[in-house]
Order: structure tokens, then sequence, then C-alpha cells
């Protein structure tokens, strides 16, 4: 991170702080993760990586689905499957859908739930 700060790597920053977030997702610390995605978030949106956008959406769907706050899990998941779709990237159209599905199968299992 040290050195992306140094030389001025914005990109480089952020793929430090989505590290940090994964880092933060695996032990289940969702909202130190939830944290370090948005850091990612705000540099992708300001340079315009709209890969990185996608799968940094995708990874904040995934905070959402976890805190079982599936409606914001769902837009998340649509705003990252809309760049996907937008890019020509099937492989992460396809986790997409599936997150996305996931989400449903959850909702109907659980009908207390509301989105």
């Amino acid at each position: 991170m040290e050195i992306n700060e140094q030389t001025g790597n914005i990109q480089g920053q952020g793929n430090n702080y989505n590290n940090i977030g994964l880092v933060y997702y695996s032990i289940f610390d969702y909202p130190r993760a939830l944290e370090y995605y948005q850091k990612t978030l705000r540099i992708n949106e300001r340079t315009g990586n709209k890969n990185n956008l996608a799968k940094c959406f995708g990874n904040i769907g995934n905070i959402y689905n976890e805190l079982q706050d599936y409606a914001s899990a769902l837009e998340y998941y649509e705003k990252a499957l809309a760049i996907s779709e937008n890019l020509g990237n099937l492989r992460n159209v396809a986790g997409n859908l599936v997150n996305i599905g996931n989400v449903y199968s959850q909702l109907k299992n659980n009908k207390n739930r509301r989105i």
C-alpha cells in the first residue's frame, strides 16, 4: 500500500483496499470488509475501471447477502451484472446471475424476509 501511495498508483491502492476487504470478509468481519470495499469502489468510480467496478459491486453484494440485507445485495449484484453485460464478460455475468438466484432462493426459503 505504501509504495502505491508514494508513487501515486491509484489503481494499485484500489487493488490493495480490495485485498484487505477480502481478508476481512474471509474472517467474517463484514463491517470492516465493507469499509475497504467502499474505498475500492470510490477509486474504481474515479478511475473508470469498469471491470474492477463490477467486481467491487459483486463483493459488496456478497457482504450484504451475508448480513441478510437482501435488498441491498440485489442492488449491488444487479449493478455488477449490468456492467458485466456491457463489457461482454460472460463469466462475470454468469457469476452475478448465480448470486442473484441465490438471494431469491434465500428469500423464498425465509418467507419472513422482505426486500
